[in-house]
């Protein structure tokens, strides 16, 4: 490589190196902007009283029988279960 190259190369890295710098000084900046608007959508649901904690505790929840209506069936009595024997 000549010197001419090397110089090439370099300036292509400083460049490169500093956009990346400014998109990532651009990013930070951007936090406090989000932050803000995360607070303002939270104190609008807070102040709206939207139940939001209900659906999304759902997922988090063991289902309840009276979650599922019944099929109209009913329970099975003097029901037994035998254990399938894998002898192959």
């Amino acid at each position: 490589m000549t010197l001419v190259e090397i110089i090439i190369l370099v300036a292509i890295a400083v460049i490169v190196l500093a956009i990346l710098l400014a998109v990532f000084k651009f990013l930070i900046f951007l936090i406090p902007v989000a932050v803000v608007a995360v607070v303002i959508i939270w104190l609008y649901y807070k102040l709206t009283g939207k139940k939001t904690n209900k659906e999304l505790n759902f997922y988090w929840q063991k289902p309840k029988d009276e979650d599922f209506p019944s099929s109209g069936r009913k329970e099975a009595r003097d029901v037994t279960t035998k254990d399938v024997d894998d002898n192959n």
